[in-house]
């Protein structure tokens, strides 16, 4: 577990206490020191769920100053429902000219394939279920594969004391991102336990295995398989190792080192604690305050005779977005030193609502509408889900004082990732997806 420090609430810090709640939402801090997890951090180099398989730098590249862009974020996303290594990385541009346009930044989610999986086409998430074709179900053999059961543990929630990624030991000062041994099995697992592999997205993947050298195959074999990799689709052939039409011809290498880099910071975890309160938030009270204000207002009309406006009621789109920042600012203070919020199916925490990001996804603040995430195109339209988003405190200990008023300018950076696996694998069986990401930034007044 963390330092108690790091949840800088003016409240008891014991998990048990009546005054806090924990909730399912992970929370990540930058530590200068080691936590043990060599693979999810904030800032420097990337590393690779395979040494010898890095993604087409294309894919890091800003498509507006065609530079290299600089990883702001690499996490362990490995996930109980998928049997397959899984990383995540997030990219976002330094060039001034580019904030504030699209695709700023980029989410590449890397996976390995499990040699304990057959081959063969995934189907989406929203595919009609075998239930409403039973007909159609018998014809087919049985062999359905078993990944096993997820233990969860019975709750959401780690127990007082506990560490919430412990998942081989129950000591309670075990390290929260020790790897855990592929035999280990416990009653305690968290909800982001895996049955093989220890899926906590802060943890340490195990280490793999480079698979043995594929047999001679016959000429139509070898036909068959490049026709299924290299898809003849409209607007150009595919790179062979991206599998996006976006990029032609082979893949271009990644360079040794990235033009700049972020100083590295380990990522130490705990669930989020939140205060309990009867009373009226910040957020809630400005909103009060302000629908007595036009209350008072339109009562002052009708007495003068004027119109009552029944548009006054409307609040403006600005004071919508005053309300949702004060909502995420009073939920940052709870816990101000994070820098990574992770809750993979959970509901995001909006920075405004006016903006693009905003207008599609919770339009006049009136829910997190997950249906309308832009389905992934790598699987034939699985529907995504929010994983993780970052907060402003992030760019304080990725900057230091060295940009000053140069630097990042926005409120928070959200990605929303599905679970298939790549189209196109290489000899390692490593594919890369590039997933949907959306940035919020600070109003310019």
């Amino acid at each position: 577990m963390g330092s108690n420090s790091k949840t800088k609430m003016d409240i008891d810090s014991d998990p048990d206490s009546d005054s806090i709640e924990t909730t399912s939402v992970l929370l990540g801090y930058a530590e200068t020191e080691s936590t043990g997890d060599t693979s999810s951090h904030l800032g420097g180099e990337p590393t690779w769920l395979h040494p010898n398989s890095p993604p087409d730098a294309r894919l890091a590249k800003c498509e507006h100053c065609k530079k290299m862009m600089s990883l702001i974020l690499q996490l362990n996303g490995e996930i109980p429902e998928s049997p397959h290594a899984r990383m995540l990385y997030l990219f976002a541009c330094r060039t001034k000219t580019c904030r504030r346009r699209k695709n700023y930044a980029k989410v590449l989610r890397a996976v390995m394939r499990s040699t304990e999986v057959p081959e063969g086409p995934e189907v989406p998430v929203n595919a009609p279920k075998k239930e409403e074709f039973p007909e159609l179900e018998k014809q087919k053999k049985v062999g359905a594969v078993q990944h096993g059961d997820f233990l969860f543990g019975g709750s959401s929630k780690p127990a007082a004391g506990l560490n919430p990624f412990s998942m081989g030991s129950t000591a309670s000062n075990s390290n929260p991102f020790s790897t855990m041994s592929t035999t280990s099995t416990t009653n305690n697992a968290t909800p982001f336990s895996s049955y093989t592999t220890t899926s906590n997205p802060l943890s340490s993947p195990p280490a793999q295995q480079s698979p043995p050298r594929a047999p001679q195959t016959d000429t139509n074999s070898l036909t068959k398989s490049f026709a299924e990799t290299l898809k003849f689709t409209e607007g150009g052939l595919p790179s062979h190792e991206t599998g996006d039409i976006r990029y032609f011809g082979p893949a271009e290498p990644w360079p040794e080192k990235l033009p700049y880099r972020y100083p590295l910071f380990h990522l130490d975890a705990e669930y989020e604690a939140i205060e309990k309160t009867t009373g009226l938030k910040a957020h809630q009270l400005k909103k009060y305050e302000r629908l007595m204000s036009q209350a008072e207002e339109d009562g002052d009309d009708e007495k003068e005779g004027g119109k009552s406006g029944q548009d006054s009621n409307t609040p403006s789109s600005d004071q919508i977005d005053d309300d949702v920042f004060q909502r995420f600012a009073d939920r940052i203070a709870n816990n101000p030193e994070q820098v990574l919020r992770y809750e993979r199916g959970g509901t995001p925490l909006f920075y405004a609502v006016s903006d693009e990001v905003g207008r599609l996804l919770n339009p006049n603040d009136g829910g997190f509408l997950a249906t309308r995430i832009p389905k992934c195109g790598n699987c034939g339209g699985s529907t995504r889900v929010f994983e993780f988003q970052i907060t402003p405190h992030a760019i304080a200990v990725l900057e230091g004082d060295e940009e000053g008023f140069d630097g990042m300018d926005w409120g928070t950076i959200m990605a929303f990732t599905c679970k298939c696996v790549p189209k196109v694998l290489d000899r390692n069986r490593v594919g890369y997806v590039e997933e949907y990401v959306s940035v919020q930034w600070e109003k310019q007044r």
